[in-house]
């Protein structure tokens, strides 16, 4: 018997852990299955826009879904979300902690996987999120997932399907050590150059989802809000993280 839990059920997604035996691979698969309510957000009855509005009170003209724009909207979020999160770890278990080796002895790495349940109708374990198709494509509003399944629902708009292009300085924290008793310096960017990334708003909401918080959230500098500016990195391989203002994945984001 395996001396790890199988199949979990939890608040923010459900997972379960099996050993692949397809292609003769005999590695373990850890899947995490989310369960995601994506909400139209159209006109009242009788009108033919409304204003869309984010958690920063911002408001954007919106219009009516269409069918074919509806299911388009939810082929790329999905898209999006697998080509962030979907096989993107290889765990490789601790040297005490036998509870992933084959028959024949063999340890054996855990992928990662991703898979994302669209849903009709909201429930406890179920992520909310009202969808607003905007009038302008160039209009933006505040993405944010829900606080937590059952809660508040987050909110998406059509525009969120666009990455984001940022700039700026790619510095890292100036850290200092002794080499032959003198005192060296290492990190920054004393160039001054500016870089320029592109970020894709929704598997960064889609982490939300997940567990994560923003990349810097533990930093006192983040306390004020979560959104501040701070929380979503200081230095470069903060800000271009997934979870800051970039795609990028390192080690942190898979610790739930």
């Amino acid at each position: 018997m395996p001396n790890y839990t199988p199949r979990f059920y939890g608040n923010n997604f459900d997972s379960v852990i099996y050993q692949d035996l397809t292609m003769g691979t005999h590695e373990y698969i850890l899947a995490l299955l989310l369960r995601v309510w994506l909400r139209q957000e159209n006109p009242p009855p009788g009108r033919d826009k409304f204003y869309a509005m984010d958690t920063d009170k911002n408001t954007a003209t919106a219009v009516q879904w269409g069918a074919d724009e509806w299911e388009q909207f939810k082929k790329e979020f999905k898209r999006q979300a697998y080509a962030a999160w979907n096989d993107a770890f290889v765990l490789i278990p601790p040297a005490k902690f036998d509870g992933f080796v084959d028959p024949e002895g063999v340890r054996r790495r855990v992928r990662c996987f991703l898979e994302i349940q669209l849903v009709d109708s909201g429930a406890p374990n179920v992520h909310t999120v009202d969808v607003a198709r905007l009038a302008n494509p160039g209009d933006w509003l505040r993405a944010n997932a829900d606080s937590g399944p059952g809660d508040i629902p987050g909110h998406f708009t059509s525009n969120d399907l666009k990455p984001v292009t940022r700039t700026g300085p790619y510095m890292q924290p100036i850290k200092t050590r002794m080499v032959n008793g003198k005192l060296r310096y290492s990190g920054g960017d004393p160039s001054g150059r500016t870089y320029a990334w592109q970020q894709h708003v929704l598997p960064h909401e889609v982490g939300h989802m997940l567990g994560l918080n923003h990349v810097n959230q533990a930093s006192p500098a983040c306390d004020r809000s979560a959104n501040s500016p701070p929380c979503y990195g200081v230095w470069g391989s903060q800000v271009v993280n997934i979870m800051g203002g970039g795609d990028a994945l390192d080690l942190q984001n898979a610790e739930p």
